[in-house]
């Protein structure tokens, strides 16, 4: 056993079973384990393990960040003064090519509308429907999901729906009147959890690509151009989230905007 025992653990030694009981995992960072041999073993997740990270290098620097693990989200309530949705943005590095990143409902005027964003085969997705009118919006070969710092926003304003990544506009719908997205429900933001999934307004959402959590991390989440999401704030519901940080990658080179968009 390495880092710690599990708790069917029965030492031959009731002496030593005992003491062992008091004794708390380890917390830290191993490597380089020899064992009979000068070479190190290989450990990966094929071995028998539990709360063990194998994906992250003990000697990666760490920065602040939220990490998603999956079957997870963060919940809270919209920002405080503005009751409508203008904008979300955000750094992304995803270790997977499917998640969910931000999802929220609105029911004003009779109206039950949503607001989707996720990471599909690599590409970011866009659905939202805005006082019963729907819009998509798709990146191509966008390829989010290569482990590097990606930024990431989508604005909405009364005549268009703009997709932003690494700096440059890569998905826009243009209508004469767009409605205002107003804020009534909570926001989740890296997954769903099952009894949304199952609500009237996720059920409108056309060809729903993916239900899954988000696995990644998530840095300086935005709304509305200037309101900084907290996840640490007693407020927010932490689901499978990890609040220590991220390990730092490689920034994504920034996009030439085209003239033509």
């Amino acid at each position: 056993f390495i880092g710690g025992l599990p708790d069917s653990f029965n030492s031959s030694s009731g002496a030593l079973t005992l003491f062992f009981i008091h004794l708390p995992g380890y917390m830290g960072c191993i490597r380089d384990v020899t064992f009979g041999s000068p070479s190190p073993l290989y450990l990966t997740s094929a071995v028998d393990h539990l709360n063990v990270d194998f994906e992250l290098p003990c000697d990666l620097e760490r920065v602040e960040g939220v990490s998603f693990k999956g079957m997870g989200y963060a919940a809270f309530a919209g920002p405080h003064g503005n009751n409508t949705l203008q904008s979300v943005a955000f750094f992304v590095v995803a270790h997977e090519r499917d998640g969910i990143l931000f999802y929220t409902e609105s029911r004003h005027a009779g109206m039950v509308d949503y607001f989707y964003v996720a990471l599909f085969h690599g590409n970011m997705i866009v659905q939202t429907r805005i006082g019963g009118e729907v819009y998509k919006l798709v990146t191509s070969a966008a390829n989010l999901h290569n482990g590097l710092l990606h930024s990431a926003a989508w604005t909405l304003s009364m005549d268009k729906i703009q997709l932003i990544v690494d700096g440059a506009p890569r998905s826009t719908v243009r209508a004469n009147s767009i409605a205002p997205f107003h804020l009534t429900d909570t926001i989740y933001v890296g997954g769903i959890p099952q009894d949304v999934l199952n609500s009237s307004a996720v059920s409108l959402i056309p060809d729903m690509p993916v239900t899954t959590g988000f696995i990644g991390c998530l840095q300086e989440v935005v709304l509305n151009y200037d309101q900084m999401v907290d996840f640490a704030d007693s407020q927010v519901e932490l689901v499978n989230v990890d609040l220590q940080g991220c390990a730092k990658a490689p920034v994504a080179p920034r996009v030439t905007p085209s003239p033509t968009v």
